[in-house]
């Protein structure tokens, strides 16, 4: 344990992915997305919309692959952090991703904010 931070070895795992969902959710679905129903509509996912398919079938590890695959490109994809943080919380390590929100709070303050 580092000094100064908080051992958040599993107890608050259930609680921060609460929070890291509430707060990253709605930035997460950055990317480009197209109609089902369109004939001629190219089926290609981003993949952002690729890292979201493998979390809702619990893949975790490949969902994380992604996302730092994505960061390497840009470092500054909220989205793709934001949801990094989560996939580490689903993944057991909560201390990881408590680490993510302390670097970079700005990429989770703003699903908390009250309008203004």
């Amino acid at each position: 344990m580092q000094r100064g931070r908080p051992d958040l070895t599993g107890a608050l795992t259930p609680l921060l992915s609460l929070a890291l969902f509430t707060a990253c959710v709605p930035q997460a679905h950055s990317g480009e997305v197209r109609p089902a129903d369109v004939p001629d509509a190219p089926t290609a996912l981003t993949p952002m919309q690729q890292a979201e398919q493998f979390r809702g079938r619990q893949r975790y590890t490949d969902a994380l692959a992604i996302y730092e695959r994505v960061l390497h490109a840009d470092p500054r994809d909220r989205g793709a952090y934001t949801m990094r943080a989560l996939t580490l919380s689903d993944l057991g390590s909560a201390q990881l991703a408590a680490e993510a929100m302390w670097r970079h709070p700005d990429c989770f303050a703003a699903g908390t904010r009250a309008p203004g």
